[in-house]
């Protein structure tokens, strides 16, 4: 539209050319074709009508114009313009002059016509809080949180945006006490109840009213948060950084696993908030670090899955941390966290303890009552004596929406019902190890069987475990075999099966496993598979948890059981020869490259190798017979038309199916846990 406007503008522009002297083909001009200059120009092409200025005048004046189509009278021949040009621009003054109030409205509307650039304001932040509480809902949130003492309005507007309209219950008892009292917390809850905001927002508050009244202490170093794992260490942070995202709190997360150059250059901007592992936090600590030795004047400590970080034998770099902040005097101000699912532990007390108490304080024991527990944790800590407990745990800190039951089988049996469960019930799932070769050797055999799963554990790089967290939390099937490294503190969303391969040695693991799902009011599935030789452990675990009676039998259909027995047979007889091929190939290679560096030459070494070769090859053949006998069970269906269903049975509860797993273990009564029956047991094993 614009260029047509401009052609006919200047369609009776008088132009001549330019004669140049030279061979404009034989020189080298550069592409340069000729040269012509316009006759007739005047103020006309400039002037014009207000409605119609000039494209030509905005370009030379170097302003944005716009294209937007005006409407006007047509443009009368050149010669009348330049004719009566002059008169024309004296009867648009003089228009102007008669009519000042009427050309500025006109301007004004011609500058906010659409398609006109116009530059706004940005409402002030003040102006969006008002705004995001003006809605009668998010008032009510903001009430909700004000009267348990988190009256921040920036840090309320982050709860409503990432959905937290009310607390929870360990948010209602321990939030007002650490707010307003300023008192030391040591609280317990089942997994999956917030703990974590628990300290996060009174934390974040304070520092945030701090740094309101002083803008000198910016650079200060208020608060330190330390976890036992790597992947809790950064989902805090996540959450933090969420909590303050309308504050200037700053916040840095150090963990091992990640170059340490990196956390320094993070350090120098001075984080107000340190969430870390107590090795990253002790080495740079010992680095001397300038912003790190600030640490000793901490206002807020944070000590979370403190069952777990103060066991014996455990984090002996957290031991040094403690002795450190608690060497000085000089901070009687600091205000302690501690935060875990369950409250016991087993530990040996600090040096600067025992010189304390002079040793009249022992080793604390398993069969340690509730009151000794808390009172060895308040002298390892150095926590004041106006401390605060809060235990809200039920059921021996198992989450209520957990359903528990177990499978008693042979250790040959294992793979047999992990893989049943596996198939039957498909949903996010996470198996548990106790070791790391229990995890890959099960993760091999479940590959053969085409599931896919996904291994967490402890000698994995840091960025392949965050990769197979992000993974695992990406597939609504997906399935993760793990160690303990993946139990403690980790939310999850949407976990629906835990399955203990292991039974876990203490109350604790089995509690933070079992915390994996039923998470944000959801049920869960947990189950224990049992052999005999771990019948002990099973029993030590249900007195640790108090329990007088058995768990629930898993429910199995024997008939389905049958086809899935010769599909694991096949898959561990394909993972047995798969470990023969490499290991062998692997020998074969490292006397080659002996040799090699040597410089032997032997017959006898040939017909070694040829013999090597032969095995090999038998090894190939071995594993694409079995590949292609267990491709073909694997196309077939287990027993069509079973009684039991190949839904995941927490999406059933609503249904109403007898045979429906979750609805069996409901319903079961818990027998008396006897002896006898693992006698029995044990007998029908042998």
């Amino acid at each position: 539209m614009g260029k047509k406007k401009i052609d006919n503008k200047f369609k009776s522009a008088k132009w001549k050319q330019v004669k140049i002297d030279g061979n404009l083909v034989g020189d080298d001009l550069e592409g340069f074709a000729g040269l012509e200059v316009l006759e007739n120009y005047n103020s006309s092409f400039l002037s014009g009508t207000s409605k119609n200025k000039s494209y030509l005048s905005n370009e030379l004046d170097g302003d944005i114009f716009d294209v937007t189509k005006k409407k006007g009278k047509k443009n009368k021949k050149d010669e009348d313009e330049s004719e009566n040009s002059s008169e024309s621009e004296n009867e648009e003054k003089n228009k102007e002059d008669d009519q000042p109030k009427k050309k500025k409205l006109k301007k004004a509307n011609q500058d906010n016509f659409p398609g006109k650039f116009v530059l706004l304001n940005p409402p002030s932040e003040q102006d969006r809080i008002e705004e995001l509480f003006s809605n009668e809902e998010n008032s009510e949130i903001r009430t909700t949180w004000n009267q348990i003492g988190i009256t921040s309005d920036e840090i309320i507007r982050s709860l409503i945006e990432n959905n937290f309209k009310c607390p929870t219950e360990i948010q209602r008892l321990t939030i007002p006490v650490s707010a307003y009292g300023k008192f030391d917390i040591l609280a317990a809850s089942e997994t999956g109840s917030g703990k974590s905001l628990a300290f996060l927002l009174p934390i974040v508050q304070n520092v945030q009213k701090s740094l309101k009244e002083n803008e000198k202490e910016e650079d200060n170093l208020f608060s330190l948060i330390l976890t036992p794992t790597r992947e809790l260490a950064q989902q805090i942070h996540k959450h933090l950084d969420a909590v303050a995202k309308y504050t200037k709190v700053t916040t840095a997360c150090l963990i091992g696993g990640l170059a340490i150059v990196k956390q320094e250059r993070v350090l120098n901007s001075n984080p107000n908030i340190i969430i870390g592992t107590p090795g990253r936090v002790w080495e740079l600590i010992q680095d001397g670090n300038k912003h790190m030795q600030k640490i000793i004047n901490v206002k807020y400590l944070v000590i979370d899955e403190t069952d777990r970080m103060l066991q014996k034998g455990h984090f002996a770099e957290l031991e040094k941390i403690i002795e450190l902040l608690n060497s000085s005097e000089s901070n009687p101000k600091r205000q302690t966290f501690v935060f875990s699912a369950t409250l016991t532990m087993t530990h040996e007390l600090p040096e600067y303890v025992l010189k304390k108490k002079k040793k009249h304080l022992k080793q604390l024991s398993a069969e340690a009552s509730k009151e000794q527990r808390i009172e060895t944790l308040v002298n390892i800590l150095g926590m004041k004596n106006s401390h605060k407990v809060f235990d809200i745990t039920k059921n021996a800190g198992v989450a209520e929406k957990v359903v528990e039951s177990r499978i008693l089988c042979s250790l040959d049996e294992k793979d047999f019902y992990l893989y049943y469960i596996l198939l039957q019930f498909p949903g996010r799932t996470l198996v548990f190890c106790n070791s790391i070769d229990c995890v890959k050797r099960t993760v091999s055999v479940l590959s053969c069987l085409n599931v896919s799963p996904i291994s967490l554990h402890g000698h994995m790089e840091q960025k392949q475990r965050l990769k197979n967290l992000e993974k695992f939390q990406k597939h609504e099937d997906s399935i993760m075999i793990a160690t303990n490294c993946a139990a403690r503190g980790l939310d999850i969303p949407n976990v629906q099966h835990v399955i203990h391969y292991q039974v876990p040695t203490t109350g604790e693991d089995y509690v933070h496993r079992s915390g994996r799902t039923a998470r944000a009011n959801k049920e869960g599935l947990s189950v224990l598979i049992i052999e005999p030789n771990e019948v002990k452990n099973y029993v030590k675990l249900q007195k640790t948890l108090g329990r007088n009676e058995d768990l629930p039998m898993f429910p199995v259909d024997g008939k389905i059981m049958r086809n899935v027995k010769e599909r694991v047979r096949k898959a561990r007889e394909i993972e047995s020869l798969e470990f023969q091929l490499k290991k062998t190939t692997d020998m074969k290679n490292w006397k080659k490259k002996a040799a090699d560096d040597i410089g032997i030459l032997d017959s006898d070494d040939d017909d070694n190798e040829s013999n090597t070769n032969r095995h090999l090859k038998q090894i190939n053949l071995a594993l694409k017979h079995k590949k292609a006998d267990l491709a073909k069970m694997l196309s077939t269906s287990l027993i069509p038309g079973s009684i039991y269903s190949l839904k995941f049975p927490i999406g059933q509860i609503n249904e109403k199916i007898e045979t429906n797993p979750l609805n069996i273990i409901k319903k079961a009564k818990h027998g008396n846990f006897k002896a006898k029956k693992m006698k029995l047991f044990r007998k029908r094993q042998q």
